[in-house]
């Protein structure tokens, strides 16, 4: 994807300076795209999973606070479960390997990577060994994923909005090269054809791409303020 993503750069550069110089340097400011693309899309992905985790927790949970057991407040939900084969492996572990529910309760923690989803195997497991009465904290741990989720999704609007004005940056910064090229030839040539216009091109372009991440970086740290 990198090397598809520089090679289009080169050629775009190609076909706007004449210069293969300027090119390989357009082809390089393409590079940040592929990453930009897989970011967005693990981040996406992520909060999907987290989204459907959290549909799963919540329909086991309202079951386990009704009925205080938690291999039937699985079994009732288990078809509706939007996360199942974990659930279904520890029903099957439960009933037909280990009967030992706090057992059974750890090795279901080890199938999922999420925080909250270990808060909630740890109140399960002490609703086990202490008391049922436990279990009414379980919904504090959904509304913490609640939250969670619309935190990420501010953050998300905000990575978006940089990467749009990063794109637009440097639509603006290429644009005004054609421009040039058709509106005073002689400019154009002066920055194609000498050192100084070469240099100063590669510069915009260096510029554009350092301020876009230093955006992000300000960003990022703006989110995080807001969490805490």
């Amino acid at each position: 994807m990198l090397a598809v993503f520089c090679a289009a750069g080169i050629g775009m550069g190609k076909m706007l300076f004449t210069d293969t110089g300027l090119a390989l340097v357009t082809g390089l400011a393409l590079i940040p795209v592929p990453y930009i693309f897989l970011k967005v899309k693990s981040r996406w992905y992520k909060r999907n999973q987290d989204e459907l985790l959290e549909n799963t927790l919540s329909l086991i949970t309202n079951s386990y606070i009704s009925c205080n057991d938690i291999i039937k407040a699985v079994n009732e939900n288990l078809s509706k479960l939007d996360v199942q084969r974990p659930f279904a492996e520890f029903i099957t572990d439960a009933t037909l390997i280990d009967s030992n529910i706090r057992r059974g309760l750890r090795r279901l923690e080890l199938k999922l990577n999420n925080k909250y989803f270990s808060e909630w195997i740890d109140i399960l497991v002490l609703s086990q060994e202490k008391s049922g009465d436990m279990r009414f904290i379980l919904p504090a741990v959904i509304d913490g994923m609640n939250d969670a989720k619309k935190l990420q999704i501010e953050a998300d609007t905000v990575m978006m909005n940089v990467w749009k004005e990063y794109f637009m940056s440097i639509i603006l910064a290429f644009s005004i090269i054609p421009i040039l090229r058709f509106s005073n030839a002689e400019w154009f040539n002066i920055l194609i054809n000498t050192f100084v216009g070469k240099l100063l091109i590669v510069l915009m372009l260096i510029l554009t791409i350092i301020s876009a991440f230093f955006d992000v970086k300000n960003k990022q740290t703006a989110v995080m303020e807001r969490r805490i």
